[in-house]
């Protein structure tokens, strides 16, 4: 948990082969560590669950799930069947999941309204890139809707391209809909200025 949140101190782990990692990301840790137990390697899985679907939120994942982990062992220990525990855990997740339909939720019906998707994009990417996210979301969303058609709901990663190139800031990211060719160009004229008469 000492590694969770905004203020998370970062882990230093001790790989076999003499290297080790530094890190706060609480799936890698996990990744890292030699877990043997069953339930270790379920909440492990549940993270990677959550990393793959979602993206974040990893370490809330681990620390909800030991959590009642914890609160399952203390009902244990006051004489509750195990049963009884199971029962209440899915009691309370269908209440959960009851209070979910219940909350407010933005649903996107328009997939090409750039000034939409671009804060929908800047919440997605701010945690992971803070500061770039208000230069960084009108570049992605212009890329996704530019990726859709009237038929096609779906944003495919594979659609967009990513072309790094060597001595760039993030100040000279441009988005072009086309193709890229990293290379100089043939002949001799390589500029052509405008002539007026």
């Amino acid at each position: 948990s000492t590694s969770y949140g905004p203020e998370g101190m970062n882990k230093l782990i001790a790989l076999d082969a003499g290297k080790s990692i530094i890190s706060n990301n609480s799936l890698d840790i996990l990744k890292n560590l030699d877990l043997i137990h069953p339930i270790s390697k379920l909440i492990l899985y549940f993270s990677a669950s959550q990393e793959i679907n979602l993206g974040d939120s990893t370490g809330f994942i681990i620390l909800f799930v030991s959590e009642l982990l914890k609160q399952a062992f203390d009902l244990l220990k006051e004489g509750y069947h195990i049963s009884e525990i199971i029962d209440g855990f899915s009691e309370a997740g269908k209440l959960t999941l009851d209070l979910i339909e219940t909350l407010n939720t933005v649903r996107l019906t328009d997939f090409f309204n750039l000034k939409i998707m671009s804060s929908l994009m800047s919440l997605i990417i701010g945690k992971s890139i803070q500061g770039l996210e208000n230069f960084l979301a009108p570049q992605i969303a212009y890329a996704c809707t530019k990726t859709l058609s009237s038929s096609k709901k779906k944003i495919s990663v594979n659609d967009i391209r990513v072309i790094k190139v060597l001595g760039g800031s993030f100040e000279q990211i441009k988005t072009i809909n086309g193709t890229i060719v990293l290379r100089d160009t043939e002949g001799r004229i390589k500029k052509k200025k405008k002539q007026f008469f």
